[in-house]
């Protein structure tokens, strides 16, 4: 991995967007979680990926479902029932942008959101250059601009702690034996974050 490729992971980290009316706080390995994705067909294969990212990341079982604007009244019922034990609930949205600028659909995912929720802890995970919708009711919304594999590793910092992107990006560079100068140099980039 040559220098470029080290200020692009660490551009990419700082370029990520967690809005909120809170401050996040991250979640420990043991939280229990469940986690939605709204999908539509295009997207359904990164929607598992994610879910088996999700897996990796925290140690207590994990309850999925893939959601869309069509979920029925008797369904969103049985899937907050199932998730009753959850303490945090993490929904991320493999949608197109326009999906997310129609005020109807807003609407009908408020009321997926607020339904699943249900007073527990929550966080929305978005893939979209463009915006997000202040208009969507949930807490934190993380946006990591596009889907690739660095942003997920750099998802799991966040989600887990500050801690984690300081040793995941240390064995980056470690494991992919940088020069000493160049590995020096990444190491204080990463003690800037």
């Amino acid at each position: 991995m040559d220098p470029s490729e080290y200020r692009s992971l660490v551009e990419s980290y700082k370029n990520i967007q967690v809005i909120g009316e809170q401050k996040f706080e991250s979640y420990p390995e043991e939280t229990k979680i469940a986690a939605f994705s709204i999908v539509d067909e295009e997207n359904f294969d990164y929607a598992v990926t994610f879910f088996n990212f999700l897996a990796q990341i925290f140690k207590s079982d994990c309850d999925f479902g893939f959601i869309n604007e069509e979920l029925d009244e008797e369904n969103l019922i049985s899937l907050r029932e199932g998730i009753s034990d959850s303490e945090v609930v993490i929904f991320a949205f493999f949608v197109q942008s326009d999906v997310l600028d129609d005020d109807d659909k807003i609407i009908k995912f408020n009321n997926i959101l607020e339904n699943l929720s249900n007073s527990k802890k929550s966080v929305g995970v978005f893939f979209s250059p463009n915006h997000i919708p202040e208009e969507l009711n949930i807490p934190i919304k993380i946006n990591l601009q596009r889907w690739t594999n660095h942003r997920l590793l750099l998802l799991q910092c966040i989600l887990l702690g500050g801690n984690h992107i300081r040793i995941f990006l240390y064995k980056l560079a470690f494991f992919c034996k940088a020069d000493y100068c160049y590995f020096r140099f990444f190491l204080n980039k990463i003690y800037e974050l």
